[in-house]
């Protein structure tokens, strides 16, 4: 009987502990644990909010390639950067043949082309049956190099592309291309701007600093050169005078030499960049021919201008043109 008496008082009381003590406690802290996590929450929300607020804005550029490939530059001499479906061989006439297909974009070929850098290549294209055929990937090919050369690095591309074919091989065409620099100029241009990102490495690691270092060594190597301002070019000369390698063994340049030393220099560095051509409009109201550069740091696009950075032979670096991403009185060529 009072082994029956002992339990029902054990139980009364464990069930008043229950209710009276231990259950609103560990309410208690259980509300306190949720209101502890969604002050967390909050917190962690607001630093995503306070973050992307301070993105630099997108350009229209980076808008447009959201979905496309990386700004980032691949050297032409590096394999890695070149397609494994197109193949290299020796023609019967000794002569380097590409074999490659119709569904190979034409940025993948003339990459390639870059890559050999030879003035006679042969091209064995499978998918081409008649002359039509030829013609119109050959017209195809051509426009596209035309219009990608800001793609295409301009220290490895070629001023002239001719093309013919024996009518009893509509597939394999007989190519010859008129380089800009020879394979030792582009060796030295590589050392030069190997050597220039290796000092700026060693300043800073920070690649934003980084492109700042290049824009400033840029405006601080090359002068510009008024003799050649005026000199309207035709397509076989368009990047000769105005190039990294005339800026390098004469220190003076137009704006598509400032642009390509400076984006040989991000090469080196390995941060992202392309080539703008366009125009921007004098204060006269004249649309003038430019080109400056787009930059991609640390998944921030802006544009740079290197030549305006010299301030047309001012002794200081102007640095708003540094980093914009409005092109104000600029106009981007369509691409």
């Amino acid at each position: 009987m009072k082994s029956i008496f002992k339990i029902v008082i054990t139980f009364i009381l464990s069930v008043l502990l229950w209710n009276v003590i231990l259950a609103p406690t560990l309410e208690n802290i259980e509300l306190g644990q949720t209101t502890a996590l969604n002050v967390v929450s909050g917190v962690v929300e607001e630093k995503i909010r306070s973050s992307s607020k301070k993105e630099l804005p997108s350009t229209p550029l980076a808008q447009n390639r959201e979905d496309q490939k990386e700004l980032i530059y691949m050297p032409i001499s590096e394999k890695s950067a070149l397609s494994n479906s197109i193949k290299v061989e020796k023609d019967k006439d000794d002569v380097t043949l590409l074999r490659f297909t119709t569904e190979n974009s034409y940025e993948e070929v003339l990459r390639y082309l870059a890559h050999l850098h030879e003035g006679r290549v042969n091209l064995h294209i499978d998918g081409i049956k008649t002359k039509e055929d030829q013609e119109k990937y050959m017209d195809g090919l051509q426009e596209a190099w035309k219009n990608n050369k800001a793609y295409l690095d301009p220290r490895e591309s070629w001023s002239g592309m001719k093309w013919s074919y024996i009518d009893i091989q509509p597939y394999k065409i007989y190519l010859e291309m008129d380089f800009v620099l020879t394979a030792d100029e582009l060796v030295y241009l590589d050392k030069v701007f190997q050597e220039k990102a290796e000092y700026i490495r060693s300043k800073t690691s920070d690649p934003v600093k980084q492109a700042e270092f290049a824009y400033q060594t840029t405006v601080k190597d090359i002068e510009y050169d008024d003799s050649s301002a005026g000199v309207k070019l035709g397509v076989q000369e368009s990047w000769v005078p105005r190039n990294a390698y005339t800026a390098c063994k004469t220190g003076t340049v137009v704006c598509s030499g400032y642009v390509d030393y400076y984006n040989g220099i991000l090469d080196a560095l390995e941060i992202g960049n392309l080539s703008v051509e366009g125009v921007y409009k004098n204060n006269k109201g004249e649309s003038i021919p430019h080109a400056w550069t787009e930059v991609k740091a640390q998944d921030k696009y802006f544009y740079s201008d290197p030549t305006f950075g010299d301030g047309y032979r001012n002794s200081d670096v102007v640095w708003e043109w540094f980093s914009f991403t409005e092109l104000k009185d600029r106009v981007e060529d369509e691409r």
